[in-house]
């Protein structure tokens, strides 16, 4: 990747106030010689061609600067972890570069726990140098980036002027998965007769015979039960049933904001990616979209593994975005989109959102039309408990507690108001929305 994209107009290249002095005293030099001594000539001479050798350095570096390559690699990183970013620019020229000044520009939201914003370095001639620094990891894609540069010279008589170059990184963070009481969850289903079933139909697990009907295969028929009753009996081989479970996030720019670790996206990606790793090992059909003002993201349905390997990637690679903006748009096209992956039967439809910026309207909306096709469908909104900011002064604090307070009060008259319309909608506190979603899909069977 190139980095000689630079945007704004054209790099403009300042003189110092320490070469502003030079060049007087080259001047004054210059006059001396003229006038009273000839040797000091010679003096001014050198210190005048001393700045305009360095100003045309500077200019040879930017060029050169602009016209060498930069390599950005990122980890893969899990929510809570350090995630390193690393920039890399390479001289291809014979001469050095210097000085560089270097900083970088991120998303106010993420955290740099190792690194400098920015600094000075040399690029040595046919070789490179690397930047890197060190984020807490936040679930979803953060766009790191450009970087802006200035370039001096070693004597600091001139500097260009602030130039980007528009490069960035992209970090994805896999969000972390929520452990919950697989034992206790297999007690309760057993205690109501809820395990997986199953039906006839094709396999290799015998399931129970049945009368003869029109059209059934003779190399099924059951000869010893036929010759008992004197009739014919058909052996039926059982089918393990599957769930097909759809998860949709409806992601307003508000989703994305919040305490670190607790904005509501982030609590839906760990309550999403949680469930969809249990319901994996159950062999499950899972698949999933994310709606936000980036538009509609999405994986179909796969089984297993394969469905929770690509739901994973669905909501670490959704871009973090924190902004006022309200999700503007139509259900029809939400619908369309899901009723295209879903297959025409009975499936569990699970509908995340919140009450910032996504307006009831659209809900009821989305959520009629799912059931209309006959699926089973839920609104889940997570309900954030009123963290403590203790890093805040005790003015801030007071502050942040009055507007996580008010958005309390809004979650739950936003849950009520989608209730009193018909609309099956699950108001759970994230520390045990897992646990609870499970008890759903194991009673769905």
């Amino acid at each position: 990747m190139s980095l000689g994209r630079m945007s704004g107009d054209a790099v403009q290249v300042y003189s110092t106030s320490r070469a502003k002095s030079i060049i007087m005293v080259a001047a004054f030099a210059v006059a001396i010689g003229i006038f009273i001594d000839p040797r000091a000539l010679g003096i001014g001479l050198t210190l005048i061609i001393l700045v305009v050798a360095v100003e045309l350095y500077v200019r040879l570096a930017i060029s050169l600067l602009t016209r060498s390559a930069v390599r950005v690699s990122t980890k893969v990183g899990i929510e809570g972890r350090d995630s390193q970013v690393i920039f890399v620019i390479c001289n291809s020229s014979f001469i050095p570069i210097a000085f560089v000044e270097i900083s970088l520009e991120y998303p106010e939201y993420l955290r740099l726990v190792k690194g400098s914003r920015g600094g000075i370095t040399l690029i040595p001639p046919r070789g490179c140098i690397e930047y890197s620094v060190w984020f807490a990891g936040r679930a979803g894609m953060h766009r790191i980036g450009p970087l802006r540069v200035v370039v001096r010279d070693p004597f600091g008589l001139f500097r260009s002027s602030v130039f980007r170059i528009d490069v960035y990184a992209y970090l994805k963070i896999y969000p972390k998965i929520q452990p919950i009481d697989m034992a206790g969850l297999s007690i309760y289903t057993r205690s109501v007769g809820i395990t997986r079933s199953r039906k006839p139909g094709y396999g290799n697990e015998f399931y129970g015979v049945r009368q003869y009907r029109e059209g059934d295969e003779v190399r099924k028929i059951h000869w010893l039960r036929t010759l008992k009753h004197g009739k014919l009996i058909i052996k039926e081989m059982e089918q393990e049933t599957s769930l097909h479970i759809f998860y949709l996030i409806l992601a307003s720019g508000q989703m994305f904001m919040g305490p670190y670790y607790n904005a509501p996206y982030e609590h839906i990606a760990r309550i999403v990616s949680s469930v969809a790793l249990y319901t994996a090992r159950r062999g499950d059909f899972i698949g999933g979209a994310v709606v936000n003002s980036e538009g509609m993201r999405y994986t179909r349905l796969y089984r297993g593994w394969e469905g929770y390997r690509r739901i994973q990637k669905l909501v670490a690679e959704t871009l973090f975005s924190p902004s006022n903006k309200a999700l503007n748009i139509d259900s029809d096209r939400v619908l369309k989109l899901v009723s295209g992956i879903l297959p025409r039967e009975r499936n569990l439809v699970m509908i995340f959102t919140t009450s910032q910026g996504v307006s009831r309207d659209l809900v009821i909306n989305i959520y009629r039309g799912l059931v209309s096709l006959r699926n089973l469908a839920y609104v889940i909104v997570p309900i954030q408990a009123l963290y403590e900011a203790i890093e805040l002064p005790k003015w801030a604090r007071l502050v942040f507690r009055l507007k996580a307070s008010e958005r309390l009060e809004s979650e739950f008259k936003y849950v009520k108001d989608l209730r009193s319309y018909g609309v099956r909608t699950l108001a759970l506190d994230p520390s045990n929305a897992v646990s609870e979603l499970m008890r759903i899909i194991a009673s769905t069977l």
